[in-house]
């Protein structure tokens, strides 16, 4: 008896939202910490340059890396898998280390990293989800 195997290609469309939610969203996040450096160090107690570094390289490193995705590799279920794992591991830690205390920062400072911790658990997840369903 003869069989066939039917293959369900790699390039799905989650697959490829789930990547292009995570990037467009440090894109976001990457121009809005660059435009309102002045503003946020402040509030931090951070130096701006910091800031506005930070800023560019997610502005400039994240559709940079969608560019590279859509030219080169694609969007295979593993790479998914792994962006969902280096994102579910940072929000864990990130709250861990919060929670715990081993960061020596208070106020402000305190939220915006668990800003980041959410956003990181929330990339995750939507990553995850792609995954599990690719």
């Amino acid at each position: 008896m003869a069989t066939q195997a039917i293959s369900q290609p790699l390039h799905s469309d989650h697959l490829r939202r789930a990547i292009r939610i995570d990037l467009f969203g440090w894109t976001a996040v990457g121009a809005g910490l660059a435009a309102a450096s002045g503003p946020l160090a402040d509030l931090l107690a951070l130096p701006a340059g910091w800031l506005v570094a930070l800023g560019l390289a997610f502005l400039v490193g994240a559709p940079a890396s969608l560019w590279l995705l859509e030219r080169g590799t694609g969007y295979s279920r593993k790479l998914v898998g792994w962006f969902a794992a280096l994102n579910l591991d940072a929000g864990v830690l990130l709250w861990l280390a919060l929670l715990a205390g081993w960061l020596p920062v208070e106020g402000a400072r305190w939220w915006a990293l668990a800003g980041v911790a959410d956003l990181c658990l929330i990339f995750g997840i939507i990553q995850f989800l792609a995954w599990r369903k690719g």
